[in-house]
């Protein structure tokens, strides 16, 4: 094992539509931190 024994298996992530909807999640999230970020440095609020 890689990990060692304290790692517990990802078994939703090893069914192809669910580790495709997992990874969407992901991707989104990380999107709209990011454009959030991006707002706020611009002097605008997250919102509008």
């Amino acid at each position: 094992k890689v990990l060692g024994d304290w790692w517990t298996n990802w078994t939703i992530m090893v069914m192809p539509p669910s580790a495709f909807f997992i990874l969407g999640v992901i991707v989104w999230w990380a999107r709209s931190k990011t454009e959030k970020e991006e707002k706020e440095k611009e002097g605008g609020t997250a919102l509008s």
